[in-house]
């Protein structure tokens, strides 16, 4: 019957020791500011460095032509009264691109502005959440025996066993108990809780 106890609760032979797992989760509350600016900048200006070459260059020099010499005066002022602008792009990072326009005009600059498109990530509050997994109650089986004297015999009695503990705690014993003549005893066991 004990046999086919152990057979029916399927217990095996196990090493197994009780633990305990930690489980912590980190978690971060965080919000994307995006920032879409348009900032005018003041325009300083360095002094510079007059180049004269082109005085000497064929390609400028004044045409005897009146006709000739009005078209070389108007492309010059063209030239140099267009209004132009240019446009420069610096990405900051992974958080967006910065746009620089700056408006050139009688070769000065005349304004400067930088157009802002960022998208910034901001940490609010960061949470961390423990928890204590205990691992799930597991059949387990033992095997052992013992040995027995006296002041008349050394070596009085002999004994070997199981001890069956399933996952309710509870504990059942088989034990052969041979002192010259042999005895089986079966017995139970169940767990107080105490108060700590």
């Amino acid at each position: 019957m004990l046999i086919i106890f152990f057979q029916k609760t399927g217990c095996r032979y196990s090493h197994d020791k009780p633990g305990v797992t930690i489980d912590t989760l980190v978690k971060h509350d965080t919000s994307y500011i995006e920032v879409h600016d348009t900032t005018k900048g003041k325009t300083i200006h360095l002094p510079g460095k007059v180049d004269t070459a082109w005085r000497h260059d064929s390609f400028y020099q004044a045409s005897a032509d009146y006709d000739t010499l009005l078209k070389q005066y108007d492309e010059l002022g063209d030239k140099y009264f267009r209004l132009q602008t240019y446009k420069t792009k610096f990405p900051i990072k992974k958080y967006g691109y910065i746009t620089v326009y700056d408006t050139v005009l009688c070769n000065s600059l005349r304004a400067t502005t930088a157009i802002d498109s960022l998208k910034i990530p901001e940490i609010h509050d960061t949470f961390t959440i423990t928890k204590t997994i205990h691992d799930l109650p597991k059949r387990q089986l033992y095997i052992g025996g013992g040995l027995f004297t006296s002041k008349s015999d050394p070596l009085s009695a002999a004994q070997v066993g199981l001890i069956y503990k399933d996952k309710h705690d509870q504990v059942f014993t088989f034990s052969v108990l041979y002192n010259g003549v042999v005895h089986y005893g079966v017995s139970y066991y169940w767990k107080f809780k105490l108060k700590h």
